[in-house]
């Protein structure tokens, strides 16, 4: 787990809050569903909020990488997704390769930003069958940057420390 519970910023001593939301109401007619494009900011308007932990992250991608609730396809469908990241400012941003798609071959993850905090969490598959699962969680860091960059140390110190062998 590469020690993401001690590394983020944003560990905090809460329990996780695990029961589902509630269906936001329906936009008014000729607005735009603000729920669909962006769901943390319409919660936190009404006045609830949901939070995880890079506890809670690391286990979803455990169970996504080797637990009972998917089948091989779905489990090789959902990787097939996240190795596709596009944003990779964060866990890659460090890590030497050729091309961007070169990513692809070795890291699934996905990123989050919301104001004040940079998050990236994925798995690492360059070490064969031992994948390595990073979550990075940031809270009230300066500046977006600085989140990012945070993330790309840990990305990059994760990358090291499972090298494959020459």
């Amino acid at each position: 787990l590469l020690g993401a519970c001690a590394l983020t910023a944003a560990a905090q001593n809460r329990p996780p809050k695990l029961e589902p939301l509630p269906e936001p109401p329906p936009p008014p007619p000729g607005k735009v569903d603000d729920a669909s494009l962006q769901p943390q900011i319409t919660i936190k308007k009404r006045g609830e909020d949901n939070f995880t932990s890079p506890c809670d992250v690391a286990d979803l991608l455990s169970r996504m990488l080797s637990g009972p609730e998917l089948s091989p396809e779905w489990r090789a469908r959902v990787f097939d997704i996240l190795s596709v990241q596009k944003l990779n400012s964060k866990l890659p941003a460090n890590i030497p390769f050729a091309d961007v798609d070169d990513i692809e071959t070795f890291l699934a993850h996905k990123t989050a930003e919301l104001p004040g905090c940079e998050h990236d969490a994925g798995v690492f598959f360059h070490r064969g069958s031992r994948p390595v699962v990073t979550v990075v969680l940031t809270e009230g860091i300066g500046h977006r940057v600085e989140g990012a960059a945070f993330c790309a140390r840990i990305g990059k110190i994760g990358y090291d420390a499972f090298l494959p062998e020459q």
